[in-house]
């Protein structure tokens, strides 16, 4: 509902028609998850990511995601990660799963002199900058934030979730609309007052015709300033109005920062495994009967009309992009996120980062499980050279409610970081809080 989709507080963990299914684990044979483990690289030192860099060669975005935003072993692996593209191979900006204009503006106040953790302590999603696994990453990008050359940070979902949206979105959204010939203040004034209700979690406070007005206004904006951001912004809401797909908007946000904003700069992408998909294909075409099962109900137009923000990022940009999947084989990891680690209302209580739960094994046959038994704690695979033949069982589209389904993992990603044993957001164990 159109109302509905002006701001969205839930965490989006897997693509709706994955996070909807709790299926039976399947069997399927997976003959290439050997192959795939041979190839690995034990990483036991940060100097050992620079193959990784090696395998990511001249691509100008790498994106990096994880199995599940509670799982704390990697957020702490790809933050090595960072800190050694950052160092090493010239990437200066770090785009993270996050809201397109708060992300922004707080960067913007680094830029004016603000401290880094004061101006994005509201605006990145608090597992990714409140908890322990994070507090390195954000030493680092608070290190480098005077330098020569910073680590830039910048968001791209299109969802307005940070404390900035909730507070100022709305209010310098109104003198750009009143700007717009022929629109009256009073017109401006409503149109941002849907805004403001919406991201005070309020939207049935205004009309399906208000929210309609809203859309009208926004295309008008997107078409007509001079502005770029302002021009995106119109556009990533417009679109969140009228309920298109998230990473499709999430593509064309990142595609936009990366052509316009930073167009010669080199870009890490910080999200979620099922975002960074390359490849839509690899999902909806599997033959894994819990996948079968998700789409058997779709049109064929529906169907083919399934994206991800890697596979959009792919089609505008093409060879630019190598994109990494991190995966996890057993340990415990923050849960129950999507209620305890929610954004809510301004003055919502601080997220609870105690809630912990169990990752099984994953079963034998999968590609986690090759990777296991070659008994190294983190591990990296290029999967672009390797000879695979067919599908390979994994758990790199949800760990949470999700068996390992069979896909062609080498079709949606390039590379592969891997974790014998994770832990929670609070830190690996002895140095967890109770």
């Amino acid at each position: 509902m159109r109302r509905q989709t002006v701001i969205c507080l839930a965490i989006c963990f897997a693509m709706s028609v994955v996070s909807a299914c709790r299926a039976a684990p399947t069997s399927h044979a997976t003959p290439d998850a050997e192959v795939i483990s041979e190839a690995a690289i034990p990483i036991d030192s940060d100097s050992d990511l620079d193959q990784v860099i090696k395998a990511i060669g001249n691509a100008r975005i790498v994106m990096i995601g994880e199995p599940w935003h509670g799982d704390g072993a990697a957020i702490a692996f790809r933050a090595r990660l960072v800190k050694r593209l950052h160092e090493k191979a010239g990437f200066d900006v770090l785009a993270f799963e996050n809201d397109f204009f708060a992300t922004h503006e707080a960067w913007s106040a680094v830029e004016r002199g603000d401290d880094v953790r004061s101006s994005f302590g509201e605006e990145i999603w608090p597992f990714w900058i409140k908890t322990e696994v994070a507090t390195p990453l954000w030493d680092y990008i608070e290190s480098q934030a005077r330098s020569s050359r910073p680590l830039r940070i910048a968001g791209f979902d299109h969802q307005p979730n940070g404390r900035l949206s909730v507070t100022t979105l709305a209010q310098q959204l109104e003198p750009r609309l009143a700007a717009l010939p022929g629109v009256s203040p009073e017109q401006a004034r409503l149109a941002a007052a849907t805004v403001h209700a919406a991201l005070q979690d309020n939207p049935n406070a205004s009309s399906e015709a208000q929210f309609a007005a809203l859309a009208a206004l926004l295309g008008r904006l997107e078409r007509e300033t001079t502005d770029p951001f302002w021009r995106q912004v119109a556009e990533s809401l417009r679109r969140n109005i009228e309920g298109d797909s998230r990473d499709a908007v999430m593509g064309d946000n990142l595609v936009w920062l990366a052509s316009v904003q930073y167009p010669r700069n080199r870009i890490i992408i910080w999200a979620h495994n099922n975002h960074i998909l390359a490849d839509a294909e690899t999902f909806t075409t599997s033959l894994d009967p819990v996948v079968r099962d998700m789409l058997k109900d779709m049109s064929p137009e529906t169907v083919a009309g399934i994206t991800y923000t890697g596979a959009e990022l792919r089609k505008a940009l093409g060879p630019d992009i190598y994109t990494i999947a991190t995966l996890s084989h057993t340990g415990t990891y923050s849960t129950d996120i999507s209620t305890a680690l929610g954004r809510g209302p301004p003055n919502a209580p601080q997220p609870d980062f105690s809630l912990r739960a169990p990752l099984s094994e994953t079963p034998a046959g999968t590609v986690e499980a090759a990777l296991a038994a070659r008994g190294d704690a983190f591990q990296f695979v290029d999967l672009r050279p390797l000879p695979l033949s067919g599908p390979v069982r994994s758990r790199v589209l949800d760990y949470t409610s999700l068996p390992p389904l069979s896909l062609r993992l080498e079709t949606g990603f390039d590379g592969i970081l891997f974790i014998r044993e994770t832990y929670p957001l609070t830190g690996p164990p002895g140095e967890q809080t109770p």
